[in-house]
């Protein structure tokens, strides 16, 4: 989803205007890189949290030539999903998740399917079960 996909959702979802829902989300963004920038941490109660993070300064390798250098510190944005969104998204995911896993196992082999237990099936049968 990207921003003009996301503007559309709200809009729909509160009952706005797209012009109204874009004002707002871009306020909010840009409300939120401010503070981020500024050196706080901007929590959303449930949605997670966003924050300044300092990265240690570290050797590294050119990769063309393969002789090490010294990457200096420096800040990067972070962020920290919430515990409800972190719940929501094990739970609306689980299935797909489920379904993603054994279709990249590569041998045929018994699972667990509710009524289709101890069955065979070959690995290309779980990637219809979303």
């Amino acid at each position: 989803m990207n921003k003009g996909e996301l503007v559309d959702k709200v809009a729909e979802k509160a009952n706005v205007t797209k012009k109204q829902a874009d004002a707002v989300l871009t306020a909010a963004i840009d409300s939120i890189m401010e503070a981020v920038s500024n050196g706080d941490k901007v929590t959303l109660v449930g949605f997670g949290s966003f924050e300044p993070r300092e990265r240690k300064a570290r050797e590294g390798r050119n990769p063309k030539t393969g002789e090490a250098m010294e990457i200096p510190a420096t800040k990067v944005p972070a962020f920290s999903a919430g515990k409800l969104f972190k719940e929501w998204w094990l739970q609306s995911n689980r299935r797909l998740r489920a379904s993603f896993i054994l279709s990249t196992t590569r041998t045929w082999g018994e699972f667990n399917l509710g009524s289709h237990n101890r069955r065979l099936f070959p690995p290309c049968y779980f990637r219809f079960l979303r």
